[in-house]
């Protein structure tokens, strides 16, 4: 097994929080980035066109 190949929902959500509490930009660039490269790779649900 290994890795995970996506990053999962409480991931991003613990990203999102801690730059709220914290105002640390590194945590919001961290969630940009990873919502960019989710988008950029087509991991997205072409009929909802939400992510999947």
């Amino acid at each position: 097994m290994g890795v995970p190949k996506f990053p999962t929902q409480h991931h991003l959500t613990f990203l999102l929080r801690y730059y709220h509490f914290t105002e640390e930009e590194r945590a919001l660039n961290m969630f940009e980035k990873a919502l960019e490269m989710l988008a950029r790779g087509g991991i997205y649900d072409h009929i909802g066109y939400g992510f999947s």
